[in-house]
């Protein structure tokens, strides 16, 4: 993908209580199984240390069953890029949808900007 958002290169990785939390910049991120080394949820934000502490904020409703309670920092790590300084909203949403047709994980339940406008 030439017009890639992102720059070439592995994904930085975060870990819950062991790594520093990635900037409030633009990127995209996966939830990825520690065990598998599989992408369960590809996502992408316009700031990724807001999104990513949704993600692993303890819920207040135990039975509740959505991506933020199931993302045990035992079982999950967190991959991310930082988006080019430029790159545009609809190049990163493009780039997710590409990705999560690619990978198929299993969290998302659609192929990605469900409800976004």
């Amino acid at each position: 993908m030439g017009d890639s958002p992102y720059r070439p290169g592995r994904p930085r990785r975060w870990e819950k209580g062991k790594t520093k939390l990635p900037p409030g910049s633009a990127g995209e991120y996966r939830i990825v199984d520690k065990e598998s080394g599989k992408p369960v949820y590809i996502g992408e934000s316009g700031n990724l240390q807001a999104r990513l502490n949704q993600h692993t904020r303890q819920t207040q409703n135990p039975t509740r069953t959505d991506k933020s309670s199931r993302n045990n920092p035992k079982k999950h790590r967190v991959d991310y890029q930082l988006a080019k300084p430029g790159a545009s909203t609809e190049a990163r949403r493009k780039h997710e949808r590409s990705k999560i047709a690619q990978h198929k994980p299993p969290w998302n339940k659609d192929a990605g900007g469900s409800g976004r406008k």
